[in-house]
C-alpha cells in the first residue's frame, strides 16, 4: 500500500480507537469485576463477592460499548455521558500516564487541581491525585523546585 492512499483518521476512527485502548487497559486489570458485571450482579453482590475491589466505591457499570464506568446518581442528569460516567481507567497503566500528561498539555500546563478536574470530565482515573502529582513535572515546577 502507498503512502499517497493514506487518507487522515476520522474523529470517529480516533474515538473507536481510543475505546478500544481504555478496554483493552481495562480489562487487564479488573478482569474479576467485568465478570461479575456481565453476570449483572447488583452493588451488593458486586461487593460481597469474596473479594476486594478499588472500584467498589464507584458503582462500576458497563457501558453499552463494553466499557467500564462510573456508575452512581448522575444516570438520570440531563447532561452528556461522559461527564455522568466516565470511564475508569487504572492507576497503574501507562495509559493513565499519558491521559494526565494530555490533560495538563491541553490545560496549558495548568496545576494540578485544573488538570484533574479536566480529565474528571472524560476518565476517572483510581487513585487520580497520585498520578496526577507525579506525572506534572512540567519546567515551571522544576524551576521552582530549585
Amino acid at each position: 500500500m502507498s503512502s499517497s492512499s493514506l487518507s487522515p483518521l476520522s474523529v470517529s476512527e480516533i474515538q473507536q480507537a481510543e475505546r478500544a485502548i481504555i478496554r483493552y487497559v481495562q480489562w487487564c486489570a479488573f478482569d474479576k469485576e467485568f465478570h461479575l458485571l456481565q453476570k449483572q450482579c447488583n452493588a451488593h453482590e458486586f461487593s460481597s463477592a469474596g473479594h476486594h475491589s478499588d472500584l467498589q466505591k464507584l458503582t462500576p457499570t458497563l457501558s453499552i460499548d463494553g466499557l467500564l464506568c462510573v456508575g452512581g446518581r448522575l444516570r438520570k442528569a440531563q447532561t452528556a455521558e461522559d461527564p455522568k460516567h466516565p470511564m475508569i481507567v487504572p492507576n497503574d497503566s501507562v495509559v493513565a500516564k499519558l491521559i494526565v500528561r494530555h490533560c495538563h498539555a491541553a490545560a496549558n500546563h495548568a496545576g494540578q487541581e485544573h488538570t484533574l478536574a479536566l480529565l474528571r470530565e472524560r476518565f476517572w482515573i483510581v487513585r487520580a491525585w497520585t498520578v496526577v502529582h507525579t506525572q506534572l513535572m512540567c519546567y515551571q515546577r522544576k524551576k521552582r523546585a530549585a
